[in-house]
């Protein structure tokens, strides 16, 4: 079941933002490389589409000299940059980082897989920030392993995160508030 949780979070929501925000710094990590450059092309596609040139191209521009698959920036230095959660991300960062499908699905059974991406996560997210104060961290996934990146965040940070739950089918009314 399929909740189009990256096209909201990983596509839609950054876009939207640089409308009203266009300085923000996004840094986009997923398991894999592909996924995460996929993502960011569709970033890029919906922002030179002419729908939205005719709706917001006043708000800002994508810059000529640095507009590549992985890496975008706009006038205003608002930047988009993605990358695989355990590739090289030194001396990158950003205001708000968003870490979707950290794990591969299969992997799931893959204790070791699933320890080194937390491990990644661990060492290479926070040091991206690039201030702890106003930063914000998005972690978008399934729970696929009792290991797995989002448990061990509601267990060792707790009260830290809003944990958003959906359900393949809804067994309950929830209503969500967000800081």
């Amino acid at each position: 079941f399929r909740h189009t949780k990256s096209h909201c979070a990983a596509i839609n929501w950054p876009v939207w933002t640089w409308i009203r925000q266009p300085g923000l710094r996004y840094m986009y990590l997923s398991y894999d490389s592909q996924l995460a450059t996929e993502h960011s092309l569709k970033r890029r596609d919906l922002i030179q589409s002419r729908w939205f040139q005719e709706r917001w191209a006043h708000s800002f521009k994508l810059r000529g000299d640095m507009n590549i698959k992985t890496h975008f920036e706009n006038n205003h230095q608002g930047s988009m940059y993605s990358a695989p959660l355990t590739g090289s991300i030194t001396g990158h960062g950003g205001q708000v980082l968003v870490v979707d499908d950290p794990h591969s699905r299969d992997d799931m059974d893959n204790d070791a897989a699933i320890e080194n991406d937390v491990r990644a996560y661990r060492v290479n997210v926070p040091q991206c920030v690039n201030d702890p104060e106003t930063a914000s961290i998005v972690v978008i996934c399934q729970q696929l392993n009792e290991k797995d990146l989002s448990n061990w965040l509601l267990k060792n940070e707790p009260g830290r995160w809003t944990h958003v739950l959906l359900e393949g089918e809804a067994t309950a009314q929830r209503t969500y508030v967000f800081p």
